[in-house]
């Protein structure tokens, strides 16, 4: 009986060149010539390498066993649903202290960024929809108390309207503030301003800056990896102030505004304890990147560029926020 022609063996899939792990340089030419001397056959391969384009040092097991490129307790390096969770608050409280993230995550360590800033594209819409129907469920039955269902002294279609536009002026609150002065920016959109301006500046200089990217010499995804952990803690920042404002709002329509009721000052409170949040933020940001540079990608002599840095971005939160308090 006859058995045909043999199988092809498949193609083995490429195996992607070792390149230095901070600024990506092709090491494989290095490999190479390991090979190419062979008068001494019981001579080692070396276990140390210094990369030829930036200056880094770096072991060679990191570079060439695939296991060292997984860092356990990272939230990106989870491989089940419950590593995910479990890992997701291991990694919370690593970045809250950026010293020990970064004595942890190295940058052998392999980058995933869109996983990174997954729980923030998550979390973020999930915390407003739940604040909104929270509060537009407030707005209806107060409305409802003041209208037609209880009073009967007009048409039904007033109590939907009315609802249905407080529920969407409400939803701009505690963004917008209206009063005689017409539109204005509220506490939670100056205080955001003042997050967002030095969030985004870090990474914009890093990557923008002739010299501050010649000197660095790091590669994308390093960059792409501190920036989406910095976003981490805007979740805990955004659902404290969503709860505090809301909290706020609801209190102030229950006490008429009085400011002597225990749910009243219990909102002022969460509000001030978002606030100290916001502004411990910026210099929090300063101090992440700073350890990213100095300690997790080991770049020559930071301290220069950390200076110049951190007085950027805190300059350029203190402008921000000015700027939403004066001209909006």
């Amino acid at each position: 009986m006859s058995t045909g022609s043999p199988q092809p063996l498949p193609t083995p899939a490429p195996t992607p060149a070792p390149q230095c792990p901070r600024c990506g340089y092709d090491q494989s030419g290095t490999i190479t010539s390991w090979f190419q001397n062979d008068t001494d056959p019981n001579a080692a391969c070396p276990l140390h390498h210094t990369c030829s384009e930036c200056g880094l040092a770096f072991d060679w097991s990191d570079l060439l066993i695939p296991e060292r490129a997984t860092c356990q307790g990272l939230y990106e390096h989870a491989r089940s649903a419950r590593e995910k969770i479990a890992w997701f608050f291991r990694t919370f409280f690593w970045l809250l202290l950026p010293w020990l993230f970064w004595s942890r995550v190295h940058m052998h360590h392999r980058a995933h960024p869109r996983r990174i800033l997954a729980p923030v594209l998550i979390a973020i819409p999930i915390f407003f929809i739940l604040e909104r129907l929270v509060l537009g469920t407030f707005i209806f039955f107060s409305t409802a108390q003041r209208y037609t269902l209880l009073t009967g002294t007009g048409p039904i279609d007033n109590l939907l309207w009315y609802s249905t536009d407080t529920w969407f002026i409400g939803a701009m609150y505690p963004y917008l503030d209206f009063d005689i002065r017409g539109v204005t920016a509220g506490p939670a959109a100056q205080l955001l301003a003042g997050m967002l301006a030095p969030f985004f500046l870090w990474p914009f200089l890093l990557l923008v800056l002739p010299d501050t990217r010649a000197r660095a010499k790091i590669r994308l995804v390093h960059i792409q990896r501190a920036w989406g952990y910095s976003a981490w803690p805007l979740i805990l920042l955004f659902a404290a102030s969503l709860f505090a404002f809301t909290l706020d709002f609801i209190a102030y329509g229950i006490a008429n505004a009085s400011i002597q009721s225990p749910l009243r000052q219990l909102s002022m409170a969460f509000i001030a304890i978002a606030a100290v949040g916001g502004v411990v933020y910026v210099p929090w940001l300063a101090l992440w990147w700073s350890f990213a540079l100095a300690k997790g990608w080991r770049v020559h002599r930071p301290k220069t560029l950390i200076a110049l840095l951190s007085f950027a971005s805190i300059l350029a939160a203190l402008v921000a926020l000015t700027t939403f308090a004066v001209y909006t």
